[in-house]
């Protein structure tokens, strides 16, 4: 977040062709590119798309910017870079509402000059548009296997945002009340990852049934269809690809009652997926392990999650974009 701006910005002035609209993500300094680049960019309108943004991100207990107090830097840049382009983009409601709330609130702890109507000046050109997904590929893909126990999915990155403590301890809790399923855990993983991996490999390695990253796409989408249930304990998401494409493949999720994920949802079945509490996840878990979830809601949930298909939001994509302005 730092360097972006710079090194784009030399990439950028290298080009040969100048562009009628520049799409920033919330990685990039976008005012700092402007500057940068403004010989050539004064007159090209900017969106910027907020993927995640450092506002409300959380900080590890261990991360050196919050032990060090200069963790509120990042959330300027969101922040600069939204007053600096011309449309504001956010991949959810939630996401939106606290980016918003969020800045007031970091705003308001200044001394002075709190500029306060600056959180209404990035308000009045902010839109909702969620990631498209390309479930065009889910569509060619089939799952015969049967499992013989319900099988579990974890298929999110391995880190500590994605609360991976509470999701294992909340399987030993089920195995402990004599629960039989089976485990499959996806997802990309650095050097560095939580330690309760490695444990839990150990732990319930008689119910694991894949363990790690997968060499295709295709298997991805094979291992979704073929798990049953999705237990999420996240603390950060602002949107959720993964969870997503797990209820596209008709994988029953239960979710926690905040972040993005009524957004997902049809409003007849959350207060059937959505829970309030580590111990009502639990009981969900429980319930839905061994009564399985209804072939209806099921299909519910999956046609719900197809607006998220970039067959259907390219042309909202491609409205916005021809609709913007040049100053």
């Amino acid at each position: 977040m730092h360097g972006s701006a710079v090194t784009l910005a030399e990439q950028f002035l290298n080009l040969t062709i100048t562009p009628d609209l520049i799409i920033a993500s919330d990685m990039c300094e976008l005012s700092l590119f402007q500057a940068l680049t403004k010989k050539i960019t004064h007159n090209i309108p900017f969106v910027v798309y907020f993927h995640e943004s450092q506002l409300t991100y959380p900080f590890h207990d261990l991360d050196t910017d919050k032990i060090n107090k200069r963790d509120h830097h990042y959330s300027f840049i969101n922040i600069s870079s939204a007053l600096s382009a011309d449309k504001v983009i956010f991949n959810s409601y939630y996401h939106q509402d606290e980016f918003l709330r969020q800045s007031k609130l970091l705003l308001s702890s200044m001394p002075d000059f709190q500029e306060l109507a600056s959180v209404n000046k990035i308000q009045s050109k902010s839109s909702v548009l969620p990631i498209g997904i390309d479930f065009k590929k889910f569509d060619q893909i089939q799952s015969d296997e049967l499992n013989k126990y319900p099988l579990i999915l974890w298929n999110h990155r391995w880190e500590y945002d994605k609360n991976p403590d509470d999701f294992f301890h909340i399987l030993l809790s089920l195995k402990q009340k004599g629960v039989k399923f089976n485990l499959c855990v996806l997802g990309e993983h650095g050097k560095k990852y939580p330690e309760i991996f490695d444990k839990i490999k150990l732990s319930l390695a008689e119910e694991i049934v894949h363990w790690g990253t997968v060499s295709s796409t295709n298997e991805y989408i094979r291992w979704l269809k073929r798990s049953d249930i999705l237990p999420v304990t996240s603390n950060q998401d602002f949107f959720g690809i993964s969870i997503v494409e797990a209820i596209y493949c008709q994988c029953y999720p239960l979710l926690p009652d905040r972040l993005s994920y009524r957004e997902h949802i049809p409003e007849e079945l959350q207060k059937n997926v959505l829970y309030s509490s580590y111990d009502k996840l639990l009981t969900a878990l429980e319930a839905v392990s061994n009564e399985g979830p209804k072939k209806s809601d099921l299909l519910a949930m999956s046609d719900f999650v197809r607006k998220y298909d970039w067959v259907e939001l390219m042309k909202e994509y491609n409205n916005l974009f021809q609709n913007i302005d040049i100053r």
